[in-house]
């Protein structure tokens, strides 16, 4: 049996899933932008912001019911019972307070001259969130006309908008960024999709519940797992650390090879709560290790993560190949002679020649094979051992890839004139420039996991200017070069445009006014390299300060190989 591919129509970008868990804690959103294990009892017993709004007052307007109801919306724990004394019968029985979500500010209620039974709601909404916590970004003032009905001689809400209304301070204390695993194309490798979910003790349920959902239905990645239907309603955890999922069918029919990859989906996406130490499946379709043994450590499935480069960078100095050690240039390496631009994976370079019309690729020290290329906008080595060459004949952007000899031309016809462009740590999506703008789209790969296209994009709306270098920090994560009053500074944002950091705004250390050029970073641990004009190198450990490295000038800044 093959993989369940997506077939529910889901709104675009990352969502909040918050309307079915329970509320049990107040915190705000991780400091450094980054998916991180949550500690659930923690989040429960340091709760003291619990809200329990008041039900409708006898004689209340129109107006004042309308704004009672947005009022009860912000329950915490989450709860349907008070906001929905708020609705005439009908509309409370098909009300659902854990279907898609708004997130705003600015509320204005009014009423409707000439109407007495109409209500306006005007509000500045930040984002629009779906049941599986897929968020997008809106940023728009919007207006909703309220009808309200006569109950029992009190006023009630008969058409409440569609969502569950919260506030932008809801939303800050009360949701963290998480992720759900899915599969590539191929079934060779977990791609992490973000979400953002309310902490709580129904968090493992809430996680469980969005991956069984699925992916986006235009997305190319598959899933395994059983459909939601199919899932119990409660995932537990332990006192020993087990979490416990059950699904009720949905298996039966999977070869043990596909039930082993919806093993590792959610092992993988139920490992981010803190004290979770295990996964137990049960029931008569329980998916089982290797071995037949229902409980799986978090640890399982290591052959599915991506492997990403835990060196360090290389740079262009004198004409010569270096690595940086520790906090200065380590010895040369190889001789490139003229070289523009190099790149390292393992014991292969590519380097680009002095007038860019050739790219050289063979092992350190040693001659290689000439790849034809006009006015090279960028290079790197992608997850799957390809080389990804963005050139610009003529001056249109094509994306050649590299490996083992064989060169492919990747379609980037839906994307436009890319500047730049990385691929994700597992290689299932991209980030690039175009026109200046940040964009995020996926990758799609055929025979041999090459890749043949790049995906139209998402565009990531920040309102920064001369954006340059953009470099993933994490699979859901990207940095960038941004200009601030202080000089050109690191920035970093999550893929659905949530939580940007930098520059003036905050969350990290600044970079002395330097004339940034080049941004690279390494994944395991965070850190952070820069070139600046002047040929110098300088970095910075997560949460650390910059740190200018000894040596140089240096011409080129290429990430770690």
């Amino acid at each position: 049996m093959t993989g369940r591919m997506p077939g529910r129509g889901l709104c675009r970008g990352l969502v909040l899933a918050v309307a079915a868990i329970v509320l049990t804690g107040c915190a705000g959103l991780p400091q450094d932008g980054t998916v991180q294990r949550v500690e659930v009892e923690d989040e429960l017993a340091g709760s003291t912001a619990r809200y329990q709004p008041v039900p409708p007052a006898p004689g209340a307007s129109p107006q004042q019911v309308v704004r009672g109801y947005l009022d009860a919306m912000l329950a915490y724990p989450v709860s349907r019972a008070v906001a929905s004394e708020y609705l005439t019968p009908a509309a409370a029985e098909q009300w659902r307070p854990s279907g898609p979500m708004e997130v705003y500010a600015d509320p204005s209620v009014v009423a409707v001259a000439g109407s007495p039974d109409v209500v306006r709601l005007e509000r500045f909404v930040e984002a629009t969130l779906d049941e599986q916590g897929r968020r997008t970004t809106r940023e728009q003032t919007v207006g909703t006309e309220l009808r309200l009905d006569r109950v029992d001689g009190e006023w009630r809400i008969a058409d409440p908008p569609p969502a569950l209304l919260v506030t932008e301070r809801f939303a800050e204390d009360y949701l963290r960024p998480f992720t759900i695993h899915f599969f590539d194309e191929q079934a060779r490798a977990l791609v992490p999709e973000l979400v953002h979910l309310v902490v709580g003790e129904t968090l493992p349920t809430a996680l469980v519940s969005s991956l069984a959902r699925g992916p986006d239905a235009d997305s190319s990645l598959r899933t395994f797992v059983p459909d939601v239907a199919d899932l119990r309603p409660s995932v537990t955890i332990g006192p020993d650390g087990v979490a416990e999922v059950e699904f009720t069918g949905g298996m039966e029919e999977q070869s043990p090879v596909d039930q082993q990859r919806a093993s590792a989906q959610l092992v993988w996406t139920l490992r981010q709560i803190e004290g979770v130490t295990a996964v137990r499946f049960l029931g008569a379709t329980a998916l089982r290790m290797p071995g037949g043994d229902t409980v799986q450590r978090v640890d399982a499935w290591g052959r599915y993560e991506p492997d990403s480069p835990t060196g360090s960078p290389w740079v262009l100095a004198e004409d010569a190949l270096r690595e940086v050690v520790d906090l200065a240039l380590g010895p040369v390496e190889s001789d490139l002679g003229g070289a523009t631009a190099a790149v390292v994976r393992d014991d292969l370079v590519a380097s680009v020649v002095s007038e860019g019309t050739d790219v050289l690729i063979g092992a350190l020290g040693a001659d290689g094979e000439s790849v034809p290329a006009e006015e090279v906008r960028d290079l790197s080595w992608g997850p799957t051992g390809e080389l990804a060459l963005l050139d610009a004949p003529g001056g249109q952007a094509r994306l050649r890839t590299w490996r083992a000899g064989e060169v492919v031309d990747a379609d980037t016809s839906a994307v436009g004139d890319l500047r730049s462009v990385r691929l994700s740590p597992e290689g299932a999506r991209y980030v690039g420039l175009v026109d200046g703008v940040l964009v995020v789209g996926a990758v799609l790969r055929g025979d041999g996991r090459r890749t043949v296209a790049l995906a139209a994009p998402e565009v990531i709306d920040l309102d920064l200017s001369a954006l340059g270098s953009p470099t993933w920090t994490s699979s859901t994560r990207v940095a960038f070069l941004a200009r601030t009053e202080l000089g050109r500074q690191v920035h970093s944002v999550n893929v659905d445009g949530s939580d940007l950091r930098g520059g003036l705004r905050g969350g990290a250390a600044l970079l002395p006014d330097v004339d940034s050029r080049i941004l690279v970073s390494r994944i395991d641990d965070g850190r952070a390299w820069v070139l600046d004009a002047r040929g110098r190198v300088w970095t910075r450990a997560a949460g650390g300060a910059w740190t200018q490295l000894d040596g140089g000038p240096v011409s080129f800044l290429a990430p770690p190989g």
